[in-house]
Formats: structure tokens, sequence, C-alpha cells
């Protein structure tokens, strides 16, 4: 009789190793166009993307990339998360002859929709018309760049920290130091 119970005790644990073994193993993940990347689901965002893990780092990505079966998948592994996107139902039945990726549906989230230009001079705001090689309307500074909201620059080249400095500044420094050097000659040695 012992030996009976550990036999299905043993038997109970190999199968729970089992299917922890398999709910590690990674998924073969398929996009519209049927390649094919190994990752592990992780997590389905409320905007509809989907968090996998491949080779150690987390990706996000939309599911509107992934096939109609990993869809499927994903509506049973998280039915409370996961719904069919309007956009894309819209999209599938205004033009069903052509064929949509996951690429071509896929626009990347925008942080700000209404970008203000300013202008390093004076601050005052610019319009979206005026570029490199305008000038401000309130300063009258000549735009050399134009940075994107993250501090890249676009176009122009950006000029060196002192090119701005006025003219009296750089003058008072260069006397400054002159004169501090006449000042200070004696203590020099002088061979």
């Amino acid at each position: 009789m012992g030996v009976i119970r550990a036999l299905v005790v043993l038997g109970l644990v190999g199968v729970g190793l089992n299917a922890v073994v398999q709910a590690d193993e990674p998924r073969a993940w398929v996009d519209t166009h049927g390649n094919q990347v190994p990752g592990e689901l992780v997590d389905v965002t409320a905007d509809q993307m989907v968090v996998l893990r491949i080779d150690d780092e987390e990706v996000s990505i939309p599911l509107t990339v992934f096939s109609e079966n990993d869809r499927k998948y994903l509506r049973q592994q998280m039915p409370d998360k996961v719904s069919e996107p309007a956009e894309v139902k819209e999209l599938e039945s205004k033009s069903p002859s052509k064929d949509l990726s996951g690429a071509d549906l896929y626009q990347p989230p925008r942080k700000n929709e209404n970008i203000q230009y300013y202008c390093t001079g004076c601050d005052g705001a610019l319009s979206s018309s005026i570029g490199v090689g305008d000038h401000c309307s309130h300063c009258g500074v000549m735009i050399e760049y134009e940075e994107d909201e993250y501090g890249n620059v676009v176009s122009g080249t950006k000029p060196p920290w002192f090119a701005h400095l006025p003219v009296r500044t750089i003058g008072f420094f260069v006397v400054f130091v002159l004169s501090t050097a006449w000042k200070f000659r004696r203590m020099l040695p002088i061979g």
C-alpha cells in the first residue's frame, strides 16, 4: 500500500514539474506576414500593447501586429484585457483587397501633439511656419537651428556656447586678464 502511494505522489509531482517547465518555455509568436519570434507573455496593457519577454528583455508590441491565431490565444489567456481594436476592424472592412501588415497599422505613441516653438533669444512664442534662416518676430534674432522636443538638433547647426556672448563681455574678460597679469608681473619669475 505504501509503494502505491509513493508512486502516485511521485507521478503527481512529475506532472506538476512538467507543467511548470512548459509554462516557462517561450511560445512562437507569429505576425501577420508569418514571421515568428519566440517569447513569453508578460502582460497586455490598457492601450492594447502586448508585453513579451524576449531574451530576458521586455518588449511592447501592438496587438494588431500578431496573427489571428495569436490574437485568439491572447483572448483566451487574458479575456478581460484583450479586445479587437475598432480601428483595425474599420481598416479591414474598408479595404479587404489591400494586405495591411502590423507595421502599416503601427503608430508610435505621441507624448505631445501640440508642440510649441520658442525663440531662444527672447523666449517668445513662434509660429510653426518659421524655419531656419527666418527672423524672430519679437526680437529680430535669426533662427539658426531647430530642436525637437528632446533637445536634438533637427535642422541647421547649433553654434558653440560662446558664439552669442556679447562683445562687451569678451572685451571685459580680455582687459581683466591683461590687467591682472600686469598687476602681478613682478611675481612671475622671468629669467
